[in-house]
């Protein structure tokens, strides 16, 4: 659940703000978004972080 709670604000980021300034960040591209949706899916994914997992 928390995963969501980052990945559409920044799947939202990605389509209203960077996406017209291309992928790198240092011209304020996606490419930072991307990032914080990848990690959120791996770690959402791998459940090995969840409180279930204990």
């Amino acid at each position: 659940m928390a995963a969501v709670l980052i990945i559409i604000p920044m799947i939202v980021a990605i389509i209203t703000v960077h996406r017209k300034n291309g992928l790198f960040s240092d011209k304020g591209g996606i490419e930072y978004s991307l990032v914080l949706i990848t990690i959120a899916l791996g770690i959402t994914l791998t459940g090995s972080l969840s409180l279930d997992a204990l």
